[in-house]
């Protein structure tokens, strides 16, 4: 029977199986921190896309409305955005970083002289920003959604064309609707994330860098008020 403790051999082994499940454990804390990294991310710029296109949805669907109901619940029509039909909606044919004002009535403001909205958005960079004023009154443009790569609008004709612009459509029709892209990266960069490419509603490519997590929603968004 041996009386002395571990051998050399003996505890080599053991300091070589330690070794391992160290190895392992760090290997395993090190995928849970990228998966989390790469959670949050995703979330991260699936809130930040989806935020822009409901505000876009949102102006572009109001576009050319003048009803404004007064503290009565009585429909006032008097209210004027200071433009009719078409011209209450511009655009700027940005390549895939499109701009577009909007001019409309809304209930969500509590006085007819705050009723009348002008709402533009613009890029500056990879940074979309909005501007939401009186009517009449000169933009004030505010960042409203950093790393956004693009926010690509064609416009859907009464006749069934298309065009790059809110005035484009031929004589004698209008813009029925518009089929807009938005395509966002993560603000931090994200490892074993190869780069992407996504196509526009206008048919353009976006490329999304290797090491950033890029969402793309379109959707097409009907707007009513312009008919008349």
């Amino acid at each position: 029977m041996r009386k002395g403790g571990f051998t050399l051999v003996e505890l080599l082994i053991a300091m070589g199986i330690l070794a391992g499940i160290l190895t392992l454990v760090a290997v395993y804390f090190g995928d849970q921190r990228d998966l989390t990294q790469r959670t949050q991310s995703r979330n991260e710029v699936q809130d930040r896309v989806r935020m822009v296109m409901q505000m876009v949805t949102q102006d572009l669907q109001m576009v050319g409305s003048r009803g404004f109901l007064d503290s009565n619940g009585n429909l006032v029509t008097t209210v004027s955005s200071g433009c009719n039909g078409v011209n209450c909606l511009t655009s700027t044919d940005g390549g895939v970083q499109d701009g577009f004002g909007a001019q409309y009535v809304t209930n969500l403001r509590s006085s007819s002289t705050q009723a009348c909205r002008a709402v533009s958005y613009a890029f500056s960079g990879n940074t979309l920003q909005r501007s939401d004023v009186p009517c009449g009154s000169a933009a004030s443009l505010v960042g409203l959604a950093p790393d956004i790569l693009a926010m690509d609008i064609q416009y859907q004709c009464s006749d069934n064309t298309t065009s790059n612009i809110s005035s484009g459509c031929p004589s004698g029709s209008y813009p029925r609707s518009a089929r807009v892209t938005v395509i966002g990266q993560s603000a931090t960069t994200v490892s074993n994330i190869a780069a992407s490419s996504y196509t526009t509603a206008s048919g353009s490519t976006v490329n999304c860098p290797a090491g950033r997590i890029c969402l793309a929603l379109t959707q097409e968004i009907l707007m009513p008020n312009l008919k008349n």
